[in-house]
């Protein structure tokens, strides 16, 4: 209780035996008070209050966080990716309301298994989905999004990801529906994406055929039925007067559908005045640039999507342990390393920082626990990889891990930011002593974290 009373008053609402958290300000939001509430009520009409409000809690670590729900109080012009995205929109003396609502949703977060161990970040974005799905009791039903790099934006899952990782989503559904936990109901749209970026925004073009130019005049075929001349409708105009002249046959075109008709249509390319009648159909990636054949472009279709009994299953009794659980360490895990060869990938980092510095970081992980001492050595082993597999879990495909013991871990962060570096510390630290703790009996771990930013002419000490 002492953590509540530090709360500003204000920004709290009492009802019933709930506590709301009330927020009209970015600056008023304290995210660390979030455990300590049932519900958020935002009201305001600032879409950035809302990007951070739901950014900073539906990516939280904790099940209790990240499916806590969010209400918005009802503002005339409040953008659809707001009110989608939320639980409900109300007023501020809706309180019953919010209040069954919320209550609904507690129920249904109780009967969760609150898995934090995945085979890998794709299936934790699915299983947290379908957690979602499950505790809101309705459909996954994406909606248009200007923003969106798929022009879509679906509820909860699109803050799992990156932008730039926002066509994984499409293969997350299509795996949950593959293993059937979802089931796809209506379609919606269909997209075209870059086969590059995988952008759903691009402009068409008509194309020439010979320069692949796009400074392109179309213009009217005309036939002339008394002589069967066929030509651009340039042929038919004379500076001297309005009317149509066959160059053919001289004769005045008086009457379309009489003496002539307008069969088709024709391109003239104003940059190497050649003239053709089909052209090619291309498309400018808004997003990487890329220009190429609208044959390149990768078509997917929009659904919506529920979860099926089996789905439901899994969300309440967890993942079979099998499915999760390292083998020990005869079991080769991508992307961790001997000690000795992540120390030379280290030294080709350094010597990469030169041409691009303070992308790459350097985490040093100290696992202390008196517990430890307990166990015997091969026990140590399976831990050891148990922990290095579930550091290397929290990182992308391309980083890098090394374990020296079950207390000491070494990582390389590649293509990172500070903010990014910020969340990730907080992520290992709950998850590797979730993990000691279910491992080691009477556990009293304490998991600390150290990153720096890579330099060349950096000594980094082991």
């Amino acid at each position: 209780m002492l953590a509540i009373n530090k709360i500003n008053k204000q920004a709290l609402i009492e009802y019933e035996d709930f506590l709301f958290m009330y927020v009209e300000e970015e600056e008023a939001f304290d995210s660390e008070k979030i455990f300590y509430v049932d519900a958020i009520i935002i009201n305001s009409s600032e879409t950035s209050l809302f990007e951070k409000v739901l950014r900073v809690t539906r990516t939280h670590y904790d099940a209790e966080i990240y499916l806590k729900p969010i209400f918005c109080v009802q503002y005339e012009g409040l953008p659809l990716q707001v009110i989608e995205r939320c639980d409900g929109l109300t007023d501020v003396t809706q309180y019953q309301k919010i209040a069954r609502t919320t209550r609904e949703i507690k129920q249904h977060i109780d009967k969760l298994f609150l898995q934090q161990k995945f085979p890998s970040n794709e299936f934790g974005v699915l299983y947290k989905m379908m957690q979602y799905l499950y505790t809101r009791n309705h459909d996954l039903e994406p909606f248009v999004d200007r923003h969106a790099r798929l022009s879509y934006t679906y509820p909860f899952v699109s803050l799992q990801l990156e932008d730039e990782e926002q066509n994984k989503i499409l293969e997350i559904l299509k795996q949950g529906v593959r293993d059937g936990f979802l089931r796809e109901e209506k379609m919606l749209d269909k997209i075209h994406v870059c086969d590059t970026c995988h952008s759903a925004h691009h402009n068409i073009r008509e194309t020439c055929l010979h320069c692949n130019g796009i400074d392109l005049k179309v213009q009217d075929l005309i036939h002339h039925f008394q002589c069967a001349y066929i030509g651009p409708e340039t042929d038919f105009m004379q500076e001297y007067t309005d009317d149509l002249i066959c160059p053919k046959c001289q004769k005045i075109l008086r009457h379309i559908g009489v003496d002539y008709d307008k069969p088709s249509h024709i391109f003239n390319c104003n940059t190497c005045s050649e003239h053709f009648q089909n052209p090619v159909f291309t498309y400018n990636c808004v997003d990487c640039g890329k220009v190429s054949d609208i044959r390149h472009l990768q078509e997917h279709l929009i659904k919506k999507i529920s979860l099926t009994a089996k789905g439901k299953q899994l969300v309440l009794s967890g993942l079979p342990k099998k499915n999760y659980e390292s083998q020990g360490s005869n079991k080769e895990i991508t992307g961790v390393y001997e000690l000795s060869v992540f120390k030379n990938i280290l030294q080709q980092e350094k010597a990469r920082t030169r041409f691009n510095p303070g992308r790459t970081f350097f985490g040093k992980v100290t696992v202390v626990d008196a517990q430890l001492n307990s166990i015997s050595w091969k026990e140590k082993m399976v831990l050891r990889d148990e922990l290095a597999g579930e550091l290397k879990s929290y990182l992308k495909d391309y980083d890098k891990v090394t374990a020296v013991s079950a207390g000491e871990f070494y990582f390389l962060k590649l293509e990172s930011t500070e903010e990014k570096i910020a969340k990730l510390e907080e992520l290992i630290v709950f998850n590797l002593e979730a993990l000691v703790k279910s491992n080691v009996k009477d556990s009293q771990v304490v998991v600390s974290v150290e990153i720096q930013a890579v330099f060349h002419d950096q000594t980094v000490e082991f």
